[in-house]
């Protein structure tokens, strides 16, 4: 089962209800970098124990992005999946006018996809979710790759 949590936040309450000290059930999980700290006391308040570090944190089978999701999916996906997905979804037009604008001409590739991602309300979201579809399974982020991983080891079966 994946459960939304509604941001780093909200892990604690959640890690209560279903971790160790709550319902006992085996706990997976992703963050992005900057929330990293936030679930490692999350982990540490939900008695899962006391991660000094992100290797610890994988033994409880939390996984951190490098950044975010987003940058770990534009970084796994080559440029023109990603212009070839953009187009597919009417969105090219956006995209090629963020690349034109002069804060973001001499940008990278990959900022300008993070920056286009988060600047839509919703959009990293749904993209999130075009982009993982559009994988190649050989380029699966090590995160993601990780928590699935974890989750087929914990709960016998794959998501």
């Amino acid at each position: 089962m994946i459960v939304p949590v509604g941001g780093a936040h909200a892990i604690t309450r959640y890690l209560v209800r279903f971790g160790p000290e709550g319902a006992g059930l085996a706990v997976t999980g992703m963050c992005d970098a900057g929330e990293e700290d936030i679930v490692r006391r999350a982990l540490e308040l939900s008695g899962f124990g006391t991660p000094q570090n992100r290797a610890e944190m994988e033994d409880f089978g939390f996984f951190v992005c490098v950044k975010d999701l987003e940058d770990e999916l534009i970084r796994a996906s080559s440029r023109d999946a990603i212009k070839t997905l953009l187009e597919s979804q009417g969105d090219l037009p956006a995209f090629l006018t963020l690349q034109q604008q002069p804060a973001w001409r001499e940008q990278a590739f990959d900022a300008q996809m993070h920056r286009w991602l988060r600047a839509g309300s919703r959009r990293n979201l749904r993209y999130a979710r075009l982009l993982v579809d559009a994988l190649d399974l050989n380029q699966i982020p090590r995160p993601l790759e990780a928590l699935m991983a974890a989750t087929t080891i914990l709960t016998g079966h794959a998501l």
